[in-house]
């Protein structure tokens, strides 16, 4: 059999497992049976099959449990590598699950409203700066929200750099004492 000849009855058996058309399946392994590189390219073909059926399976099951979580306990997180930049949802998001104590009903009401939005987060490095830009940008908020958003959002784009680089170290549990 020749490599186009195998590719051919390869994609014949990929659509005949896709439309579950049992009687094909049967005549390509038969046909198979008398060529062992044929047999060989098919065990293949259902290893992968079967990797992207476990896959699509987990990734069900995780959106299935990250939409429960998010429907029946909206200020728990959830820990999920993220890459690119840190947005104002995100930081948002962080401090809507660990608002700082004492918040005034505005600020949490203006926090609310940045929830969604995807615009990227200014630079951070300076208080000033970010105090600047967000008059610039919103109406005035009290110093005390932009101190906190500042602090969670260059928490955020450290822990978006370790990700990147795969530079994240996993907190050692303490030891019991010898």
């Amino acid at each position: 059999m020749t490599d186009r000849e195998s590719d051919r009855v390869c994609d014949e058996y990929l659509i005949a497992v896709a439309e579950e058309d049992f009687d094909t399946l049967e005549r390509i392994w038969d046909l198979a049976g008398l060529h062992p590189e044929l047999e060989a390219a098919l065990h293949e073909l259902n290893v992968e099959l079967r990797q992207q059926d476990v896959e699509a399976t987990v990734a069900r099951d995780t959106m299935a449990i990250e939409d429960a979580v998010r429907t029946h306990l909206p200020a728990a997180r959830i820990d999920e590598a993220k890459t690119g930049p840190v947005t104002l949802a995100d930081v948002a998001a962080e401090l809507f699950r660990e608002p700082p104590p004492q918040w005034a009903a505005e600020l949490h009401a203006f926090n609310e409203s940045l929830r969604n939005n995807p615009s990227e987060v200014p630079e951070t490095k300076s208080l000033t700066k970010l105090l600047a830009w967000a008059q610039s940008e919103f109406r005035t908020i009290p110093s005390a929200y932009w101190s906190a958003f500042r602090e969670v959002a260059i928490r955020l784009k450290a822990s978006r750099s370790d990700a990147e680089y795969g530079l994240a170290a996993r907190s050692a549990k303490p030891r019991r004492p010898s």
